[in-house]
């Protein structure tokens, strides 16, 4: 089990999450998605030389220190990343900026990360050619995308999933959650209902379908990591999706009784 918690640590106050196959995280501007996922990624691209402890814990104290100014570093924060019986603590320390603690390592192949935004030329044929042993951080994949290239973007993301790989999004589009629960329901109507699947497939194909125990779906609300991904409904929370459509609806709302009580 791979897993991530930060503490009071620039405008995250908690984080804490067990990481899955897909990890989506959707919030305001300047809430945190992109530290969490720079840290996640930091720990994840030293894991080929877990396996020496020291040498990891060295690597990840030069990179926190060259990332992250020691100011920001409070006498709370505390970052712990861990990876099976593998984990690494990161705390504040006066005399030397922080300290890392290593505990543990890690024999054997892990998955390497990769990032990238979309932008960048080659977002489908990288996902394409990705080997499963990738991790893949993509930044906003909606941008400058119409909704329904962004439902594209996601069958594309679950087709590398279904592949073995592996991803953590970032996003500000309601319409990338409301695509990624079509696949997350395609997945829980086949592995309850076996003898509908073939008609699941002709609605949305096999290789898109998604399981609900490999997603990991998270809004930040005032600094600190909730939960949208509910094990009771199997699903991402629709009222989390709607939220800023009502908000909207409100106003819209509001508005037109203002124009019939003075019409």
């Amino acid at each position: 089990m791979e897993r991530l918690e930060i503490d009071n640590f620039i405008v995250i106050k908690k984080a804490h999450f067990d990481v899955k196959r897909i990890n989506v995280l959707i919030g305001d501007n300047g809430s945190g998605k992109s530290l969490i996922g720079d840290l996640l990624y930091s720990f994840q691209m030293y894991l080929y030389i877990a396996d020496r402890p020291k040498l990891y814990a060295a690597c990840i104290k030069e990179r926190m220190i060259d990332t992250y100014e020691h100011g920001l570093w409070r006498d709370d924060t505390r970052i712990k990343y861990s990876n099976g019986s593998f984990s690494v603590t990161i705390k504040p320390k006066e005399s030397s900026v922080i300290e890392v603690e290593v505990q543990g390592a890690i024999n054997g192949v892990v998955q390497t990360p990769d990032s990238f935004y979309p932008k960048e030329q080659g977002f489908e044929e990288a996902l394409s050619e990705a080997h499963k042993d990738v991790f893949y951080h993509i930044e906003h994949p909606e941008t400058g995308l119409f909704p329904t290239a962004q439902k594209k973007v996601v069958e594309k993301i679950a087709e590398f999933y279904n592949e073995g790989g592996s991803v953590l999004l970032t996003t500000h589009s309601p319409y990338i959650l409301v695509a990624l629960n079509n696949l997350i329901m395609a997945g829980n109507v086949a592995r309850e209902n076996p003898e509908k699947a073939d008609e699941v497939h002709k609605i949305i194909p096999k290789d898109l379908w998604v399981y609900f125990s490999d997603v990991g779906a998270f809004t930040i609300e005032n600094g600190c990591l909730a939960l949208i991904a509910h094990p009771e409904t199997r699903l991402i929370d629709g009222k989390k999706i709607d939220s800023v459509s009502r908000d909207m609806q409100k106003d819209f709302y509001n508005l037109q009784e203002i124009k019939i009580a003075h019409g």
